[in-house]
C-alpha cells in the first residue's frame, strides 16, 4: 500500500482540526503505518479490536440542513427531465467540440 499520495503527519494539524475529527485518526502516512501495526497485531497475535462509538461520531458531524433536504428531495428533483440525446445535441450545439476532444488534465508531470 503506498503512502506516497498522503500527508506525512496528523501531528502538525491538531491546532487547526477539531477534536472529533483528530479522534477518527485520519489516514496520514504516520498514521495509516500505526493502523497497519494494529491490524498486524490482531491477525499474528489475537489482538482483541477495540470499538469505536459509532454514535458519538455521528453525532460530531452531524448536519441538520442535509437531512432536512433530502426529506424535501421530490422523485422529480432526481433524474434527468430531458433524454439522453436530447442533452447531446443540446450540448454539441452549445459547445461546438470537436469530434474527439481532448484536455491537457493529467498530461503534465
Amino acid at each position: 500500500m503506498p503512502l506516497y499520495h498522503l500527508p506525512v503527519s496528523l501531528e502538525p494539524e491538531k491546532n487547526y482540526l477539531n477534536a472529533g475529527l483528530m479522534q477518527l485518526l485520519l489516514p496520514f502516512a504516520d498514521e495509516r503505518l500505526d493502523e497497519l501495526t494494529v491490524l498486524k497485531q490482531i491477525i499474528n497475535e489475537n489482538r482483541t479490536v477495540s470499538k469505536q462509538n459509532f454514535e458519538e461520531i455521528k453525532e460530531i458531524f452531524k448536519n441538520e440542513k442535509v437531512y432536512e433536504a433530502i426529506a424535501a428531495a421530490k422523485e422529480d428533483l432526481i433524474g434527468r427531465k430531458e433524454s439522453f440525446e436530447q442533452r447531446y445535441a443540446f450540448q454539441k450545439e452549445t459547445l461546438k467540440l470537436p469530434l474527439f476532444p481532448t484536455t491537457t488534465i493529467g498530461s503534465y508531470p
